[in-house]
């Protein structure tokens, strides 16, 4: 009885917030560890080859980091003009990891999880700690839960992490536009000129370098700008300039990618749909996508995150007064990123492009839950001090503090035999974790090794490469094919050196 009450009494005392939030951070490097170590496994395919093949021979040739710059300069003035606008998508894309050794390939998903990580921490710590003046425990659980689940359900791992072509087309521009936008928001809609002033050179950087990404987060990116130019101009008119000026740039960035000659040579391969279809199919690309991500995990998920939302608003003094615009316009801004591959392509979008339109789904749902908390929790304030009440989060805070490890291990339970039901082979961490111990992974580059082997021999100039008998899902995203005129093969084999390659099947 006596160890019961010490027992009791040393558990009534533990910050229950503090071991939530740590518990919270194991979760999220229990997500990240096993992507980290199947990336020692990852190595270059298809694009990689066909965008650093000129830099990788400037390199093998010369050594000179200058030569491969310059080489990389001629790359996009190429492209630009052949195939497609966005300047600063290919200047990343021929420099791959690759391009400096078959080795250094490793490296794209250590970058890919980094910057994805820490582009969506600066978003919570400046959304629920800044603005919504929320405490550091409940700032760090609701991010690394969030992140933590972006990362094991994403659609296509291998395409947001470990290929570097689509990654850094896609899950790179996402975590920089972020970074931006943040910086924008605490810089020119809540700091002091000289701040604004301060930040400027970056931030053009980065406006020139987004307008020349990919144009979804491009296109989203001046979406958002263009709201938060309302703010400044109504509430830190100051800033109103410099804001302009970045917001020029990005739009600049935007239309010279835009006007590309190689655009119109890539569009006679499709066909387009009207603006006004595309909007509208658009919208319902969103609807059909947040239906079918939103499945029992998810909301297990959102269920898990609310009482901690609730508690990261108590201190906030926005007013949330108009939920259901909110949510219709925040569901408008989530949308939008398909318009551009459905104009001018036909299609809701590439499997990477569904990546990162997947992170910020779980954004959207997180935001306007918040929001909509926010809402009820004024509602609740308005009517009981009415009655000389108390308030509605002291109200529900005594109904938290005795139900909420009770309510957490259910949702935790039940979120794990979610898992278990929904089947791990195809959540990313699971998938990466099973390769590493059944040794697939292993296998699958001791194969990628002994297929260098063939490519190296300068004394063949036209030979079959043997097909992969193992394919990690995670590690494995496209290869050659049988016929040798295959884009994939002709590109691969200029960069060997080769005349021309040949998948054998097994």
């Amino acid at each position: 009885m006596h160890i019961q009450k010490i027992v009791g009494s040393k558990l009534e005392r533990l910050n229950w917030n503090v071991v939530m939030a740590v518990m919270a951070v194991l979760f999220l490097a229990l997500v990240i560890c096993p992507l980290l170590l199947i990336g020692r496994y990852d190595f270059a395919s298809c694009d990689d080859f066909s965008y650093g093949g000129e830099t990788y021979k400037a390199f093998l040739e010369t050594k000179s980091f200058f030569f491969v710059l310059k080489s990389a300069l001629e790359k996009v003035k190429e492209v630009y003009g052949s195939w497609q606008g966005t300047y600063s998508a290919i200047f990343l894309m021929t420099l791959n990891p690759a391009v400096w050794g078959d080795e250094v390939y490793h490296i794209t998903p250590y970058i890919m999880i980094f910057i994805l990580v820490f582009s969506e921490v600066v978003l919570g710590k400046f959304i629920l700690h800044k603005i919504c003046k929320a405490d550091w425990p409940a700032t760090i659980t609701i991010t690394a839960i969030i992140i933590g689940c972006q990362i094991l359900w994403v659609p296509y791992p291998v395409e947001t992490f470990f290929w570097f072509n689509g990654a850094s087309y896609y899950t790179l521009f996402y975590s920089v536009m972020i970074l931006y936008l943040v910086s924008i928001a605490d810089n020119f809609m809540l700091g002091s000129l000289k701040s604004a002033l301060f930040s400027m050179p970056l931030l053009l950087a980065g406006s020139v370098f987004l307008g020349g990404g990919n144009y979804p987060t491009a296109l989203l990116t001046l979406e958002i700008l263009a709201c938060m130019g309302v703010w400044v101009f109504l509430k830190n008119r100051k800033n109103f300039i410099p804001f302009l000026v970045n917001a020029v740039f990005l739009l600049a960035g935007f239309v010279i990618s835009m006007i590309a000659p190689g655009n119109a040579v890539r569009q006679q391969a499709n066909v387009k749909t009207p603006v006004i279809e595309s909007i509208y199919k658009s919208f319902k690309a969103g609807g059909q996508y947040i239906v079918s991500w939103t499945t029992f995990s998810s909301i297990l998920l959102f269920l898990l995150l609310m009482p901690f939302l609730w508690k990261a608003i108590r201190r906030c003094t926005y007013k949330f007064k108009y939920p259901l615009l909110f949510s219709f316009f925040s569901m408008g801004l989530f949308c939008s990123q398909f318009t551009p591959t459905i104009y001018a392509q036909s299609f809701a979008g590439p499997r990477r492009l569904l990546n990162i339109i997947y992170y910020s789904y779980y954004l959207l749902m997180a935001v306007n839950i918040t929001y909509w908390l926010g809402w009820a929790k004024r509602k609740l304030d308005t009517q009981l001090q009415g009655k000389n009440e108390i308030t509605a989060y002291a109200l529900f805070s005594g109904i938290f503090k005795k139900y909420l490890i009770p309510y957490m291990t259910v949702i935790a339970l039940l979120y794990f035999f979610s898992l278990k039901n929904y089947g791990t082979d195809k959540l990313s961490s699971f998938s990466a974790f099973f390769s590493l111990r059944d040794g697939a992974a292993e296998k699958y580059y001791q194969e990628h090794l002994d297929r260098q082997k063939i490519l190296m021999d300068d004394s063949e100039l036209c030979l079959g490469i043997p097909e992969f008998t193992v394919k990690p899902w995670v590690l494995y995203f496209d290869d050659i094919e049988a016929d040798a005129s295959n884009w994939k093969n002709t590109a691969t084999a200029k960069y060997y050196g080769k005349e021309s390659i040949w998948l054998i099947s097994q």
